[in-house]
């Protein structure tokens, strides 16, 4: 079975295509294996070309990404920041900041994904249920 052949086709938002763009750039930002570099750069060709064809058509679509990068970014560090902490057992007050972090900088990561869903009228867009809302 060749490369083509063993994937799978599957409808997802423009939004989530922006999302995954962004985490395979921080992903080869930060991962140092070869071999995983390998894998990420395989993922990233075959995915960054669906990305651009927005990104021609709406300079607003670049800046969304770059943003989407920089969000991605930070929530890697937050939750390495976290492993570390609760590998040491330092479960206290910063972790607990951390945590609360995360679900935040998510929100504004969904917030833009839903920006990148409108700006290019996807005909899929990503639902959030919050407790109360």
């Amino acid at each position: 079975m060749n490369d083509v052949e063993s994937l799978i086709s599957t409808p997802i938002s423009v939004g989530e295509l922006f999302d995954k763009i962004s985490v395979l750039v921080v992903k080869r930002k930060k991962i140092e294996s070869e071999e995983k570099l390998k894998h990420i750069a395989k993922e990233y060709d075959l995915l960054y070309p669906l990305c651009y064809k927005y990104i021609e058509k709406k300079q607003e679509l670049k800046e969304a990404l770059d943003k989407l990068i920089l969000i991605n970014e930070n929530l890697w560090d937050i939750l390495e920041a976290q492993r570390q902490m609760e590998k040491a057992k330092e479960l206290g007050e910063p972790f607990v900041t951390a945590s609360i972090s995360v679900y935040r900088v998510n929100d504004e990561r969904f917030r833009l994904k839903q920006l990148i869903n409108d700006l290019t009228n996807s005909a899929i867009k990503e639902q959030k249920y919050y407790t109360g809302k």
